[in-house]
């Protein structure tokens, strides 16, 4: 299991786009179409083998757009996690009280969701690719799209806004190397 997608909620996407493309180092993102289904618009970023994500609601009542309205502004909402065998992790997790909210099953692709009031901070998801080293959910050509200025995403720290969840004091950022 590794971390493979970190997504941030923003609510000005163009502005944060434009940002972060400068600050990575990438010539282009990838907007991916099928993120309307959760009412968003996206872009996708390319930082080695892994991907940073910035999600923005284009539809009212989204769960970006709630997780916005709560944090008061822009912030970390997702980690996506890519796990050898996603069935032996869902077997692992039906001994738990985490709940799964969305489930994805395309082509070489598989997902799950899980419950954030279950698992608060983030909305973490885990994610089956084969080959292994493919990622739908970046799009065609995604190796070309790489940032000149990182080289990937190694570890995430997560708060949660309930203390007794909180493993640590204090913001620490996002870590790229």
């Amino acid at each position: 299991m590794r971390i493979r997608q970190v997504a941030l909620a923003a609510s000005d996407l163009a502005k944060t786009d434009t940002t972060l493309r400068h600050l990575l180092g990438c010539h282009e993102s990838y907007a991916d179409p099928e993120i309307i289904y959760f009412g968003l618009d996206n872009r996708l970023y390319t930082v080695g083998d892994c991907f940073l994500e910035v999600v923005s609601p284009v539809q009212p009542n989204t769960a970006a757009g709630r997780f916005l309205e709560r944090r008061g502004g822009d912030g970390g909402y997702m980690v996506i996690m890519q796990v050898e065998d996603l069935a032996q992790e869902q077997t692992r997790l039906s001994d738990t009280s985490i709940r799964t909210v969305f489930a994805d099953a395309r082509g070489n692709a598989k997902a799950i969701h899980l419950h954030p009031k279950d698992v608060p901070g983030a909305i973490p998801s885990l994610d089956e690719m084969t080959p292994p080293e493919s990622w739908l959910w970046a799009g065609d050509g995604w190796e070309q799209r790489d940032g000149r200025h990182v080289g990937r995403i190694l570890a995430v720290e997560i708060r949660s806004l309930d203390l007794k969840q909180q493993a640590c004091a204090g913001p620490k950022p996002m870590v790229l190397n």
